[in-house]
């Protein structure tokens, strides 16, 4: 089982719109696209997705 965390960086990462790398966009994606509401992203949630995210970049370039 895959946190939520990891579920939703796998979810902007796999969306061809989105460029993961550009903040504004991936932010755009967040609160319009999936209608998520900034409320319940807490900063420890925040932190661990834009670690994942990272790594999961890294990843895909080699």
């Amino acid at each position: 089982m895959v946190s939520p965390e990891k579920a939703l960086c796998d979810k902007i990462v796999l969306t061809p719109r989105v460029n993961p790398r550009s903040i504004k966009q991936t932010q755009q994606f967040l609160f319009h696209g999936l209608r998520m509401d900034s409320e319940i992203l807490n900063p420890y949630h925040l932190k661990t997705s834009r670690k994942m995210l990272s790594d999961l970049l890294k990843m895909m370039m080699f």
